[in-house]
């Protein structure tokens, strides 16, 4: 601890109480060489693996590392909140608990026998009278003092039982401690290890499909979007957002509910040219009213009745 102590450096919001080294003056040409540095203590980092899980651990955390969705913020500012909620409260049961055991009923039970032994034997002597004492009243004296001390003795043999007690306690709770804190660390080393394998398992997957992406729609001059996401009740974007867009490219979406996706909506505010499905709809009732009538449909006035509202 004393060596990470000299290590922190100090903070203040005082610019004028900077410390500013004392220039060293010589006459030599040489600067004086540096005082060498004290040997820094290596820092080995804790490395974090499944070594320490058993099978049935390590299909835990496999099946829990597909459930994580990056796009969740919730979830992912309550990833592992619950482990860390259960250190948390033991750890402030266990202060709760734990008081500094002052053993001062000892202390105060030893001096006043130490009083006693330093006194035993010495009878009570009042002015001029206490030279005429009798050898009873020493007796007797001397029997009280023995009476005083065996007190304070017992008074020290209860005491210190009464911390025996305190004390076996205070092991059994650190045991129960040390097997909690066992508990809550692999937890938490479960929580890290599946947060790494979902991050593993995107950038080997995701994220390439994205740069695929990104490398084909920066070649496109029409970008077409035939799947239902996007629809009222399937709502979302394929494209992650607007930097996929180029000058020129043309946007469009097979969906016509709504009338403005979020793929065509993010295209609109980057300054592209946008279609929904609305024309298809059309031209598709279009092609089959004349396959099943023979007559031409009056789309035209279907755009101009429908399209512009």
């Amino acid at each position: 601890m004393s060596d990470m102590e000299g290590m922190m450096p100090e903070l203040t919001l005082n610019a004028d109480a900077a410390k500013v080294e004392t220039p060293t003056l010589t006459l030599g040409a040489e600067p004086e060489a540096p005082a060498a540095e004290p040997e820094k203590p290596e820092v080995k980092p804790v490395v974090i693996d499944d070594s320490m899980l058993t099978e049935a651990e390590k299909k835990v955390v496999d099946d829990f590392a597909k459930k994580i969705d990056l796009s969740d913020s919730q979830m992912i500012l309550q990833y592992g909140v619950a482990a860390q909620k259960g250190v948390a409260s033991f750890s402030e049961s266990a202060l709760n608990n734990v008081r500094t055991k002052d053993l001062g009923q000892v202390g105060e039970a030893l001096s006043s026998l130490v009083v006693e032994l330093k006194t035993f034997g010495q009878p009570e002597k009042k002015g001029i009278g206490g030279f005429f004492q009798k050898k009873k009243n020493e007796l007797e004296a001397m029997k009280a003092s023995y009476a005083k001390a065996e007190v304070n003795v017992e008074k020290i043999v209860k005491v210190l039982e009464n911390h025996q007690v305190t004390l076996m306690k205070d092991v059994a709770m650190f045991d129960q401690m040390y097997e909690l804190n066992t508990k809550y660390y692999k937890e938490l080393t479960m929580y890290i290890l599946a947060g790494k394998k979902r991050l593993e398992y995107l950038r080997a997957h995701d994220l390439a499909d994205l740069k695929d992406l990104r490398g084909c729609v920066a070649q496109a001059d029409l970008l077409l979007n035939t799947t239902p996401v996007g629809m009222s009740k399937i709502p979302g974007c394929l494209i992650p957002d607007s930097s996929y867009f180029h000058p020129g490219l043309v946007v469009s979406d097979v969906i016509y509910d709504p009338k403005e996706t979020q793929l065509l909506r993010m295209a609109r505010e980057a300054g592209l040219k946008t279609f929904n499905g609305l024309y298809m709809l059309l031209y598709q009732g279009a092609a089959a009213f004349e396959l099943w009538t023979g007559e031409k449909m009056p789309t035209e006035a279907i755009k101009e009745k429908y399209f512009k509202q």
